[in-house]
């Protein structure tokens, strides 16, 4: 049954529908926020890109690149922005060129990385960002106590919540911390800006 929802969630159209219901509005209100405090947005790569949600969130002269692994999501960012980049493959080893970015956007990615690939996502972030680039991160976190964000992570593709001490700690020994938010929609969430170190 879990099979047929996520083949049925990937359709890009269903995708982007579902991202909506669970709070897409609220979510890019908080990370737009975060976005206007970095200084330089000329290039931006947006890890786990999918369908482009996070397009809307930059200016509309940021050569924007969206990196998925997912092709059917890319399809849909292409053909909805098919003047944009769209690049598949792993966010953990891109092939992209050290220092390419201002900005990266990484949205709700972390849950579908085991610890260890997790910290290689950063590594990798580190890598791609330009001299006091910034990551903006977001995405839901492990706890316990929260009843709707347990019904969804049963759904849920993404078999690695993690907690918001592991996530500081990975960000933290890789970068300098200019923001961190713990907003609550169905989850609860981090939200992070933060400067390459």
């Amino acid at each position: 049954m879990k099979a047929i929802i996520h083949n049925i969630v990937a359709i890009p159209f269903i995708y982007n529908l579902v991202q909506r219901l669970l709070g897409e509005s609220k979510a890019h209100a908080l990370i737009r926020q975060e976005i206007a405090r970095v200084p330089c947005l000329h290039a931006v790569l947006d890890i786990g890109g999918g369908t482009g949600l996070s397009r809307q969130l930059l200016p509309s002269k940021t050569w924007y690149v969206c990196l998925d692994i997912d092709p059917q999501k890319l399809q849909g960012f292409r053909q909805q922005y098919p003047a944009e980049s769209a690049l598949i493959g792993d966010a953990t080893q891109s092939g992209l060129c050290d220092n390419s970015f201002d900005a990266i956007v990484c949205v709700s990615v972390s849950h579908h990385l085991p610890y260890d690939q997790l910290a290689a996502l950063f590594d990798e972030c580190k890598r791609l960002l330009k001299p006091n680039g910034q990551l903006i991160f977001w995405d839901a976190v492990w706890d316990k106590r929260k009843w709707s964000g347990q019904a969804l992570w049963s759904l849920d593709r993404g078999a690695y919540p993690h907690t918001d001490r592991e996530l500081r700690d990975l960000i933290g020994a890789r970068f300098n911390i200019g923001a961190w938010h713990n907003p609550s929609i169905w989850h609860n969430y981090v939200l992070c800006r933060a400067v390459r170190a």
